[in-house]
C-alpha cells in the first residue's frame, strides 16, 4: 500500500500497539501459562543493551558523556602490528574518550576488550544479527574492570550519598522503602570494613551492573 517504502513500514511498526507494549503484563501468570514463549507478542521481550550502548549509558550516568558530536578527527590508536604497550595506550584512548562509542576507532585485529566481552561483532565482516552470550567473563568484567569502578566512583560523587538521586540517575525512578533500607545496610556494612567513600562507590557499581540498568524493559 505504501509502494514498498521501508520508511513507512518502520513508522507503522514503531507506532503499533504491539511494538509499544511493556515487558510486564497485568496478569503475568495467566499469560505465561497460555504463551510462555511470547509468540503472540502479548508483551515486549527485555533486551540487553549492546556493548556500545552500555558504555554510553555508563559514562552518561557518571557525568562524563559529551552528548555533542566531536568536531575534531577521531582519536589516534595504533592499528598496525600493535605491541602490548600500544594496546595499553589504545585502551587508555577508549576509556578517556568522552563521546559516544559510535565515534570510536575500531582496530580490526584487536577490538577493545570491553566491547569484545559484551558481544561486539566481528569488525572484519558484515554482521546481520549480533550474538548475545551470557558467560562468566562478563560477570568478572562487571565486578573487576578498573574503568567501571572509576565510573562508579564518579557516579558516587554525583549523587553525594543520596539514594533517591542514585535510583533516579540509574533507573529513572524512586527507590522503594525496602531498597532504601538495603542500600543503607550495604553502605554501613561496607564502610565498617573499608570506608564511606568506597562503600558508596561499591553501591553505585552494584546497581550500575544490575539487570535493571543492563536491560531495556
Amino acid at each position: 500500500r505504501q509502494g514498498w517504502s521501508l520508511k513507512a513500514l518502520h513508522k507503522a511498526i514503531l507506532l503499533s500497539d504491539t511494538w509499544q507494549r511493556s515487558t510486564e503484563h497485568p496478569d503475568e501468570a495467566a499469560m505465561q501459562a497460555i504463551d510462555p514463549g511470547n509468540t503472540l507478542y502479548w508483551k515486549a521481550d527485555a533486551r540487553r543493551l549492546e556493548a556500545e550502548a552500555f558504555r554510553d549509558a555508563v559514562i552518561a550516568v557518571s557525568g562524563q558523556l559529551n552528548r555533542q558530536p566531536p568536531h575534531e578527527a577521531p582519536p589516534k590508536v595504533k592499528s598496525q602490528d600493535p605491541s602490548p604497550q600500544d594496546l595499553d595506550a589504545n585502551r587508555k584512548v577508549y576509556e578517556d574518550y568522552p563521546h559516544r562509542s559510535v565515534y570510536l576507532p575500531i582496530v580490526r585485529c584487536h577490538i577493545y576488550d570491553f566491547l569484545t566481552l559484551l558481544d561486539f561483532p566481528n569488525a572484519a565482516a558484515p554482521v546481520g544479527q549480533r550474538n548475545e552470550t551470557t558467560v562468566p567473563t562478563q560477570a568478572l568484567l562487571m565486578l573487576n574492570n578498573p574503568w567501571l569502578t572509576q565510573q562508579a566512583e564518579l557516579l558516587a560523587k554525583r549523587i553525594q550519598g543520596n539514594v533517591n538521586k542514585l535510583y533516579q540517575t540509574l533507573y529513572a525512578r524512586d527507590p522503594s522503602n525496602d531498597e532504601i533500607l538495603l542500600a543503607d545496610q550495604f553502605v554501613k556494612r561496607y564502610a565498617a570494613v573499608k570506608n564511606q567513600s568506597s562503600a558508596w562507590t561499591a553501591l553505585c557499581q552494584t546497581l550500575m551492573i544490575s539487570n535493571e540498568f543492563l536491560y531495556v524493559r
